[in-house]
């Protein structure tokens, strides 16, 4: 808000109320305009630096559940591998296949 602004709010507030409390209304507005960094621009820069880290944080948990998949999918051949090759011959023993 200008000081001419802030000036024709705190006559106006002056015919509508008593001086004390038209003074007391004003010292609740800020004094002062609201400074350059808080502008459309500024919130602008900011989201769109907290959007890119997001989408980096996105990326990376993307790419760390494809790699979870594909261990696990390794994970899985391995152990069905260890199990046929450990089961396989006691249970070809127990059938009289072999031995």
């Amino acid at each position: 808000m200008s000081e001419e602004d802030r000036s024709r709010l705190y006559d106006w507030l002056c015919e509508q109320a008593d001086k004390p409390l038209a003074e007391y209304l004003m010292s609740c507005i800020s004094p002062a305009p609201l400074p350059d960094l808080v502008t459309k621009e500024f919130f602008s820069a900011e989201l769109d630096a907290r959007l890119a880290k997001l989408d980096a944080k996105v990326d990376f948990l993307v790419a760390q559940r494809e790699e979870d998949r594909r261990s696990a999918r390794v994970r899985h051949f391995w152990l069905a591998g260890i199990v046929l090759s450990a089961g396989l011959p006691i249970w070809l023993d127990a059938f009289g296949v072999i031995g």
